[in-house]
């Protein structure tokens, strides 16, 4: 009986070896045979992939024909940003076409989604771009922490959701980017920047500030030597000295950034003369600059027979479009330009609009959605956005070419890269 079950014992380990070879040999003959598949496949009979796997595919590539066919490029989407949702909320809240075209709901959701209840900022990824900023090696304005919060409150007002944010909070917050040395605004909170870079004060963070908390109803009688720190950095900002900068503004104190970024990278420019006249006369302080030789500045920048403004008295290209949107702008503050002057610089502006009712950055078909912002914002201060009535419709239209990811982008989708 014991030798019985041994036997069988024995005889089921020699059945389990002999399985384990067969199905070892079957499974390298299969193997072979795989590999011999995959060389004819390779080598010899390239088969085509099953129809319905090409059926996808095939329908992206017909979508961006069309595409490609009903617009004369391929579109992109880009990154939206606060910055550029204050700029096409501002332009169709002028045109009055605001609540026409935009989901309050929505697009306040996606302001808000931006919004630090700790440090009461806004941040968006270009501000991260901006705080990773390496100074040695580039630039990029408009995007600070400070102008980007600026942005978004704005936003808010023209909204009518201001009561979303705490306006005490955000005026601290403000006022905590304020450079107390040199006087001026930086692009974060001072005592938080990472480096003296980030500390230095600039004429457009400042503009942003002031206009910005004054949609905030600031108290300026507590902030009397602040006021005084402001005006005296804006002085500073004046060149006096050889033709033809003479008597324009720069954008900081010795010029670090101004060389290293686009049409405004020029040191003096129109565009910093525009944002330090209209702080100095938001508080009824023009008095404490040379005004001679503001006005020599711009007879430099105005081409008196064709009927623009250049954007530095320096440089060429003279970005026509958006220098004559800020000599109007200055123009309407220091009395510079006569009423048929002003009317002339007007019509040249209203033809240079390209098809679709918007503004490029000079003579190229290139739009960028800050570019249009800033020639409406001139018309309107200036009195004279009724004149782009007959265009609201065709502007606003234009607009969706900027809509992306429930905001706008500055970026326009025909921009190919």
């Amino acid at each position: 009986m014991r030798i019985g079950k041994k036997f069988l014992l024995l005889l089921s380990i020699v059945l389990i070896l002999v399985l384990i070879d067969i199905n070892s040999s079957s499974i390298s003959q299969e193997k072979k045979i795989e590999e011999d598949e995959i060389n004819d496949i390779w080598y010899e009979y390239p088969n085509e992939a099953p129809v319905e796997l090409y059926d996808p595919l095939e329908s992206v590539l017909n979508k961006k024909l069309q595409d490609y066919e009903d617009l004369g490029y391929f579109p992109n989407i880009y990154e939206s940003s606060l910055g550029a949702t204050y700029y096409g909320l501002y332009i169709l809240d002028v045109l009055g076409r605001l609540d026409d075209y935009v989901d309050r709901t929505l697009i306040t959701r996606y302001i808000m989604s931006h919004y630090n209840y700790s440090s009461h900022s806004f941040t968006d990824k270009y501000t991260l771009r901006y705080l990773d900023t390496d100074f040695d090696q580039e630039y990029y304005p408009f995007n600070t922490l400070l102008e980007t919060t600026c942005y978004a409150i704005l936003s808010l007002e023209i909204l009518g959701r201001i009561d979303l944010i705490d306006p005490q909070n955000s005026r601290d917050f403000i006022w905590s980017c304020f450079n107390s040395e040199t006087g001026g605004f930086c692009g974060c909170p001072y005592n938080e920047c990472p480096n003296a870079d980030f500390r230095t004060a600039t004429i457009d963070n400042s503009y942003y500030a002031i206009i910005t908390l004054n949609i905030l109803n600031e108290n300026w009688d507590f902030f009397t030597n602040q006021i005084n720190d402001l005006v005296s950095f804006i002085s500073t900002l004046q060149y006096i000295g050889s033709w033809p900068q003479n008597g324009g503004f720069a954008n900081e104190l010795g010029w670090p950034f101004s060389f290293r970024y686009g049409f405004e990278g020029i040191g003096i420019s129109l565009l910093s003369t525009y944002q330090a006249v209209s702080i100095l006369n938001y508080f009824s302080r023009l008095a404490e600059i040379d005004m001679v030789n503001l006005s020599d500045y711009m007879d430099n920048c105005y081409e008196e027979t064709l009927d623009f403004f250049k954007i530095s008295a320096a440089i060429t290209p003279y970005y026509e479009n958006i220098a004559s949107s800020l000599g109007l702008q200055i123009s309407n503050i220091i009395n510079y330009l006569s009423p048929t002057q002003e009317t002339e610089v007007i019509n040249f502006l209203l033809n240079a609009q390209d098809d679709m009712g918007l503004w490029n950055l000079y003579n190229s078909t290139h739009s960028e959605l800050m570019y249009t912002f800033i020639v409406a914002r001139a018309l309107k201060e200036v009195g004279k956005i009724y004149i782009l009535a007959p265009e609201a419709d065709k502007m606003t239209n234009s607009l969706s070419n900027f809509y992306h990811y429930d905001s706008f982008t500055n970026i326009m989708q025909n921009y190919t890269t």
